[in-house]
C-alpha cells in the first residue's frame, strides 16, 4: 500500500478516533435519554424480577371494634416475575480498496484525515441509525405501511401510508435490505429475496422505490396495506430488539411476562380524532398513564411536523409570563410544560417518529443494556485491529459492533397517541 501498513492506519485510527464511538449524535435521541449499562448475560439472556402488584395484606379495624383484639386478614403478598430479555447484536462493515487508502496517506496527515473521515464516520453514524430505528420500531411493529404500488416487473414504486410515513428513516436506508410481510407478525411476502429500499423518490408525496425478486414484487404489490421491517439475522425479524412501539402497545407476553396477565405490564393508548397534535391532547393522554401510577417527569417524542404543531398553537395562543409554569423558546429544541403528572412535560422532535404518533416516555423506566454499546473490537478480546486485511480481495474492511436491546420496568407509566394529522405533514 506504497509505504502504509496495517499497524500505521490502527495507529492513525487510535490517534484520530478512538474516543468518537463513545459520542451519541444528537439526532440519536432514544440512545441518549437511555444511557447504555452493560448487564451481565446469563447464557443467551438477561434477566432482572419485575414487581407487578403491590402488598394487599389489609386489615382495617373501626368503630366499635377499635381498641379490640382483631383477626388480621390474610397476607396477600407483592408479586414480581423474571423479565428474560435477550439483546439484539448489530454488525456492520464497510471496505476501502488499497490504491484508495495509498492516494490519500500520500497526500498527508491531514489529506488522508479528511479522506477516511466520511468512511469511518460514516459506519458509526450508520450503526447508531439502525440501532435508533431498532429501539423506536424494533421487533412486534414496523418501519412503515404501504398505501398503495405501481410499477412492474423487478421494482415498484410504493406510496406509504400518511400515518406511518416517517421521513427521517426512510432517507436514511437508501440501499438498505429490508423484509415485507401481510401484516405485522404476520406472512412473509418476499419468500424468495430480500428487498432492496433503492431510493425515496419524492419525500412530499411518502414515494419509496423498492427492488428485488419479480414474483416477490408481484405479491407484495397485491397484498392489502403490507409492512415494512429491516432485515434480520438471516432475514429474520427474530433478529430485532423490541422497540419502544412494541412494548408501549402489547398486550400479550414480551420478554417472559402476560400484559393480559398484569396491569402494570401493559401501556396505554391514546387516539385523537384524525386531527393536529394539541396541547390538549397531549396532556389528555398524559392523564391516562397518571390514573395508572405515572407521576414524574414525562418526555414526548414528536414527529418535527407534529412538533410544529404544538409549537406554532403555542406561540399564537398567549404570551408567556414568568410567573407561568412553562417553558418555550421560539427556534428551540424542547417545550416544557407542567401538567396532572406533577412535574415537567418535555416535548422533542425526532425525525424518525412515524408521522401519525407520539410517545410519552417516563424516562427513568426505561433501560438500554446488554454486552456492548457500539464499539469496533469485541470485547474482553483486546484486539486493537481497526483495519482487517480481506482475504483475496485487495482492500481493507472495517467493522463495528454492539450487542444490546431496551426495555421497560413499567410499561403502564408510558403512553402512545395515534391518529395524528399534522397541518405540514405530506
Amino acid at each position: 500500500m506504497a509505504g502504509v501498513g496495517l499497524t500505521d492506519l490502527n495507529g492513525w485510527y487510535r490517534t484520530r478516533y478512538g474516543e468518537a464511538q463513545k459520542l451519541v449524535p444528537e439526532w440519536a435521541v432514544l440512545q441518549g435519554m437511555f444511557p447504555f449499562q452493560e448487564r451481565k448475560q446469563l447464557g443467551k439472556d438477561f434477566r432482572e424480577p419485575i414487581f407487578l402488584r403491590r402488598e394487599q395484606g389489609l386489615t382495617l379495624v373501626n368503630g366499635s371494634n377499635l381498641g379490640t383484639i382483631q383477626t388480621l386478614n390474610a397476607a396477600i403478598p407483592l408479586h414480581s416475575e423474571e423479565a428474560v430479555i435477550t439483546s439484539n447484536e448489530i454488525h456492520m462493515r464497510s471496505q476501502i480498496a488499497y490504491g484508495a487508502i495509498a492516494a490519500a496517506w500520500n497526500s498527508g496527515p491531514a489529506a488522508f484525515g479528511s479522506a477516511m473521515d466520511e468512511v469511518i464516520l460514516g459506519l458509526d453514524e450508520s450503526h447508531r441509525t439502525v440501532a435508533e430505528i431498532l429501539m423506536l420500531y424494533g421487533g412486534a411493529s414496523s418501519i412503515g405501511t404501504a398505501a398503495s404500488f405501481s410499477g412492474a416487473g423487478t421494482s415498484r414504486t410504493v406510496t406509504l401510508t400518511s400515518a406511518s410515513w416517517a421521513p427521517g428513516i426512510w432517507i436514511q436506508l437508501e440501499k438498505a435490505l429490508i423484509d415485507v410481510y401481510d401484516a405485522v407478525g404476520g406472512t412473509k411476502l418476499n419468500t424468495n429475496a430480500t428487498v432492496e429500499m433503492t431510493s425515496v423518490v419524492d419525500p412530499d408525496a411518502k414515494k419509496i422505490l423498492i427492488t428485488g425478486n419479480s414474483t416477490d414484487m408481484t405479491a407484495i404489490a397485491a397484498a392489502t396495506n403490507p409492512v415494512f421491517v429491516l432485515v434480520g439475522a438471516g432475514g429474520a425479524t427474530a433478529g430485532s430488539m423490541h422497540g419502544v412501539d412494541a412494548i408501549v402497545t402489547n398486550t400479550g407476553s414480551m420478554f417472559g411476562i402476560n400484559a393480559s396477565t398484569y396491569g402494570l405490564w401493559k401501556g396505554n393508548t391514546y387516539a385523537v380524532s384524525s386531527v393536529p397534535l394539541t396541547m390538549g391532547a397531549i396532556h389528555s393522554a398524559t392523564t391516562r398513564l397518571v390514573n395508572r401510577g405515572g407521576y414524574g417527569e414525562i418526555t414526548y417524542l414528536l414527529n418535527p411536523f407534529a412538533w410544529q404543531d404544538v409549537m406554532d398553537d403555542q406561540a399564537a395562543l398567549r404570551r408567556f409570563s414568568d410567573s407561568t409554569k412553562t417553558e418555550m423558546v421560539n427556534g428551540t429544541t424542547e417545550l416544557k410544560f407542567y401538567g396532572t403528572n406533577g412535574s415537567a412535560m418535555t416535548l422533542r422532535p425526532h425525525p424518525m417518529v412515524k408521522c401519525g404518533e407520539a410517545f410519552g416516555l417516563m424516562v427513568d423506566e426505561w433501560v438500554r443494556a446488554g454486552v456492548s454499546d457500539l464499539t469496533n473490537k469485541l470485547p474482553g478480546v483486546g484486539n486493537e485491529d481497526f483495519f482487517l486485511e480481506v482475504p483475496d480481495k485487495t482492500g481493507c474492511e472495517i467493522r463495528n459492533f454492539s450487542s444490546q436491546f431496551i426495555y421497560c420496568r413499567k410499561p403502564a407509566k408510558q403512553v402512545k397517541i395515534t391518529g395524528i394529522v399534522s397541518r405540514g405533514a405530506p
